[in-house]
């Protein structure tokens, strides 16, 4: 018996810490009972997906911090939450060691420390880290404005700390997090997020209907973006590099096409039109059907900051396409030799200049195709699946 925990209340929220539950433990309840215990959203809140089930804790609601708007207002729910979160997570941890003899205990984020109380019953705890715990914290804050949040993301330190000392086994996504945090524990393992090459894979039939569907030419060269909008994903920085690259280097016969939600939405849609962008730039919302997205794409653009392993960056490499990302040490271990790089922290004009030399030398792309069909074949589903298969069977 596996219990999953994580405050983000799930699965609501689209981004990668979703998918890595959804696409994982779904596939591990033919021989494991899970359940996943997390924070309450609405009053019609489901109670299973993909044979997982999901019970729900806590007195209040859970409330995105999107914004600083009402600070002291947006704080003290924040705390009233946490803290009637933290007091629940602590009781129903103690009911299922005692009455339901739970075996594992298994955390998603650090915001859950207190269910660590499970140690106190010899129960095995599992954590997987999913980026820094540390400065990690502290650049999105930073990035997306929130600064009255900076003193929490050391308090998130400590116990992100305290968990990687007490817990029996700590899942890294990367490499470069493996080893940065081997200081403090040497009981570390990577197991990094995992894609199903069934679902994901070139498919040129179904990019030419996309591309008829969303009215794009089978000449244009199509860029695109899939994921959060968030400062940290960069897609601020993709959309004024994109419009650089139009309008500076005159450039035609190009588009961009966006999917995503997230709390810059209302800047992008603001952007494209002040910009008069509605004839390059296609902004398609939230898409069910990611596969579509990158099949009709000629290349993908992913200028995050930092990260732990983007699902949307090995979704992309499934279905053979190039990418433009940052040299982050992240994606750099993924991407190796076939990732077109531009250095983080890039100025919008070199990230432009970066984009027109690909326009300008296409045939390079048929290169990196076929070098990251054969990368990807490292993280097939099904091997990762078998990965926790064999650690839950170590430590149980």
């Amino acid at each position: 018996k596996v219990c999953v925990v994580l405050m983000q209340p799930f699965p609501y929220f689209v981004g990668g810490i979703r998918e890595h539950i959804i696409s994982i433990f779904s596939r591990l309840t033919d021989d494991n009972e899970i359940l996943v215990i997390t924070s309450k959203y609405s009053s019609k809140d489901i109670k299973s997906v993909g044979g997982i089930k999901i019970e729900r804790i806590g007195m209040l609601k859970y409330r995105p911090l999107h914004s600083q708007q009402h600070i002291l207002a947006t704080f003290l729910y924040f705390f009233l939450f946490y803290f009637t979160y933290s007091i629940h997570l602590v009781l129903k941890i103690m009911k299922l060691c005692l009455f339901e003899n739970f075996d594992i205990i298994h955390l998603q984020d650090t915001f859950s420390w207190p269910a660590s109380i499970c140690k106190l019953f010899r129960k095995k705890l599992v954590v997987t880290y999913h980026g820094f715990f540390s400065s990690g914290f502290r650049k999105l804050y930073l990035m997306e404005g929130k600064k009255f949040m900076l003193p929490f993301s050391y308090v998130l330190e400590f116990f992100g700390l305290f968990l990687l000392l007490v817990c029996d086994k700590a899942i890294f996504l990367s490499k470069y997090h493996a080893e940065y945090y081997s200081k403090y524990k040497h009981n570390i393992v990577v197991i990094p997020n995992g894609i199903d090459l069934r679902m994901f894979k070139p498919d040129k039939k179904m990019g030419e209907n996309a591309r008829k569907k969303f009215k794009l030419n089978k000449n244009t060269f199509v860029i695109g973006f899939l994921g959060r909008l968030t400062e940290q994903k960069g897609i601020r920085k993709a959309v004024l590099s994109f419009n650089y690259l139009i309008k500076r280097f005159k450039v035609k016969n190009v588009r961009m096409v966006i999917a995503g939600e997230g709390p810059l939405k209302k800047w992008l849609v603001s952007f494209i039109e002040n910009k008069h962008l509605n004839n390059k730039c296609l902004y398609l919302g939230y898409v069910d059907n990611q596969a579509e997205i990158y099949n009709l794409s000629d290349i993908m653009i992913m200028l995050s900051e930092f990260e732990g392993l983007p699902i949307s960056l090995l979704e992309a490499m499934a279905c053979g396409k190039p990418i433009i990302s940052t040299d982050i040490r992240e994606i750099k271990d993924v991407l190796r030799d076939c990732g077109i790089y531009v250095k983080a922290g890039s100025s919008i004009k070199d990230i432009a200049f970066t984009l027109y030399n690909v326009l300008k030398n296409r045939k390079r792309l048929n290169i990196i195709k076929r070098k990251v069909l054969l990368y990807i074949q490292e993280y097939n589903l099904t091997n990762i699946v078998n990965s926790y298969r064999e650690l839950y069977n170590k430590i149980s």
